[in-house]
C-alpha cells in the first residue's frame, strides 16, 4: 500500500439511535452486535491487511477515548483524536483530517465509520486499495450504497463518467 496511505476511524457517535441497546456511555461501536468483538474492533481488523497500526487513526469524544484505546492496544496512542467537543461527523473529519495533514502533507486518507457491519470483508479491501490509487492521483473517491428508501438524513450520490475499473460488492 501506499507509504501515504491512512485509515481515519470516526467513533464519537452518541448512541442514539439504536436506542434502548445503544447509549450515551455505551454507544453502538462499544457493542458486540454480530460478531464476538465490537464493532469498533471489528473495523480495525477489517483494516489490518491494508494498514499497519500506525497508519490508523481514530477521531472520538473525550468519554470514548479510554475505552477505544483499551479495545484495539496495537493503535499507537497519539493516533488517537481527541474532539474538544461532539460538533458532528464533519467538524470531527476535519480536525481529524488536519492532524494526519500536519503530520504527512502528502497523505491520502480512507474515512471510515467505527459503527458499520461489512460482511464481505475482502470485497471491500479491494474497493478500499482502489479507491486509494484513485485518491492518489488527486481524485475524492466516495464509496456507498444503493439506498432503499429515502432518508433526509444522507446524501445522494449521482454517478459521473466512469475513469477507470469499476469494482462492485
Amino acid at each position: 500500500m501506499n507509504e501515504h496511505y491512512y485509515a481515519l476511524i470516526l467513533a464519537g457517535g452518541g448512541g442514539t439511535r439504536l436506542w434502548p441497546m445503544s447509549r450515551k456511555d455505551t454507544p453502538k461501536q462499544f457493542l458486540p452486535l454480530i460478531e464476538d468483538e465490537t464493532l469498533f474492533q471489528t473495523s480495525i481488523r477489517r483494516l489490518s491487511p491494508l494498514f499497519t497500526p500506525d497508519r490508523i487513526y481514530v477521531v472520538t469524544g473525550r468519554g470514548y477515548v479510554d475505552e477505544l484505546r483499551s479495545q484495539t492496544p496495537e493503535v499507537p496512542a497519539e493516533n488517537f483524536i481527541v474532539e474538544p467537543s461532539a460538533r458532528d461527523s464533519a467538524p470531527a473529519a476535519g480536525l481529524a483530517i488536519s492532524v494526519i495533514q500536519k503530520r504527512d502533507p502528502d497523505a491520502v486518507i480512507a474515512m471510515l465509520t467505527s459503527d458499520h457491519h461489512i460482511a464481505q470483508k475482502d470485497k471491500f479491501r479491494d474497493v478500499l486499495s482502489a479507491a486509494g490509487q484513485v485518491a492518489s492521483d488527486g481524485y475524492i473517491v466516495t464509496l456507498g450504497i444503493s439506498p432503499s428508501s429515502p432518508a433526509t438524513g444522507f446524501g445522494y450520490i449521482e454517478k459521473g463518467e466512469l475513469l477507470g475499473e469499476y469494482i462492485e460488492y
